[in-house]
């Protein structure tokens, strides 16, 4: 059976510029590049990318965007429940982003989640604003946006067998793909940019120009609709409604409705005894349904019991280490710190361990501070510092307590995994 021509505009959103091609049948037949103005908004730059874009009227167009690395995140997710349906944990992360991204000044749309062949799972984030800037372009120019994806994994539908490394303004992205999927990403941040000069010129009239490495991610978003990593707007977000055919062909069919309601009274009567019986003939069944039905509510229990072990039981890890911190008192040292599902140790150079078992009290979060060992003396770390001509002797470094305290999280019915040693 032949293949149905298909049309897709893929779109790379970086800080500095927009990249667009557009794509037949997974074939490059068209490619621009315009920059974007320091900090003004993109949506100018991809009207002006619609605009100059072939369009057909046969063909339907659909729209796949790739945001760059320093408006997006790629993760892979650690710490969830073990569910194996995909759309339940999406919508964990949907209502949850600031524990799974790193937090920034504007608000997040998470992608879908995607889970390998050896068990990993990839999910993503992109800034709200950049995702509405695209579709509200996509409704004034009448185009299907597919999707908006991370170019992390965009650029994995490019580069499927190996690293590969994209430069965003202040940001690199370096991604390791095999077959099976995504192996690692990685953001790295420098004061460098990587700003991309307009290029603008049809491949048709210019071939010898033409730079592939330079659109991967524009290519790599054409080539990956359908990806689950992908957050897909909803059809009120895009702006779409019936049609004026289609409203008036449905006001037809009421006009018709309502005559034959008028005419036929017997028709009425009719279709209500047929629903009787179908609806008698639905029961006899209801044994069947009843058991299925069973079944379905015993696996969506164990699914809430699952999610609500997880919401009442996580607890931030950024936040244990802050209350510690803050309960210690000084001079105390924190040599090491390791957490664990049952709780946490850590050991302390301190002159005075009462008062660190004092202060642990303070902390809401744990419970039953104790000394695990014994307690040894040990002499402060020595500064080495230069003597000035004519200055005092330096006095010895005070002696110390070396200490292991073990401590119970309070109230835990799910903790996050144990992370090593920081």
């Amino acid at each position: 059976m032949p293949r149905l021509p298909s049309r897709t505009i893929g779109l790379g959103i970086g800080v500095d510029s927009v990249r667009a091609v557009s794509m037949r049948n997974d074939r490059v037949v068209w490619y621009k590049e315009l920059a974007v103005d320091a900090g003004g908004p993109i949506a100018p730059t991809i009207d002006a990318l619609f605009d100059a874009v072939p369009r057909s009227t046969t063909v339907p167009t659909r729209v796949v965007a790739a945001v760059g690395p320093s408006r997006s995140q790629l993760r892979r997710m650690e710490g969830l429940p073990a569910i194996q349906d995909t759309a339940v944990l999406a919508a964990l992360i949907a209502q949850h982003p600031g524990r799974f991204f790193l937090d920034t000044d504007t608000q997040l749309c998470t992608t879908g989640v995607e889970r390998l062949d050896d068990d990993t799972i990839w999910a993503g984030a992109i800034e709200r604003s950049v995702v509405d800037d695209v579709t509200e372009s996509c409704r004034r120019h009448g185009l299907r946006l597919a999707g908006v994806l991370p170019t992390a994994a965009a650029l994995a539908h490019v580069y499927a067998d190996g690293p590969a490394t994209w430069r965003d303004g202040h940001v690199t992205l370096e991604i390791v793909s095999a077959k099976g999927g995504l192996q690692s990403c990685r953001r790295i941040w420098s004061v460098e940019t990587n700003r991309n000069p307009d290029v603008a010129t049809p491949m048709e009239e210019s071939p010898r120009e033409w730079d592939a490495s330079r659109f991967a991610d524009a290519i790599g978003a054409g080539r990956s609709n359908g990806t689950p990593l992908a957050h897909r707007p909803a059809r009120r977000d895009l702006g779409l409604s019936v049609s004026r055919p289609r409203m008036l062909a449905a006001a037809t069919a009421c006009a018709l409705g309502l005559g034959f309601g008028t005419l036929a009274p017997s028709l009425v009567a009719s279709r209500d005894e047929h629903a009787a019986r179908r609806e008698l003939a639905l029961l006899g069944a209801s044994a069947d349904e009843a058991l299925r039905t069973e079944r379905s509510l015993a696996t969506s229990g164990a699914t809430l019991h699952e999610l609500d072990a997880f919401v009442h039981g996580s607890r931030s890890m950024t936040l244990v280490l802050a209350d510690l911190t803050r309960a210690i008192p000084a001079p105390t040292m924190l040599v090491n710190i390791r957490l664990d599902s049952a709780g946490g140790t850590f050991v302390t150079l301190t002159p005075s361990p009462s008062d660190v078992l004092d202060a642990l009290h303070s902390i809401t979060a744990i419970v039953e501070p104790r000394i695990v060992g014994t307690v040894t003396p040990e002499r402060a770390p020595v500064i080495p510092v230069t003597p000035q001509p004519g200055s005092a002797p330096a006095e010895p470094p005070p002696m110390l307590q070396r200490m292991t305290i073990r401590f119970d999280w309070a109230g835990a019915t799910h903790v996050p995994r144990a992370r090593g040693t920081t």
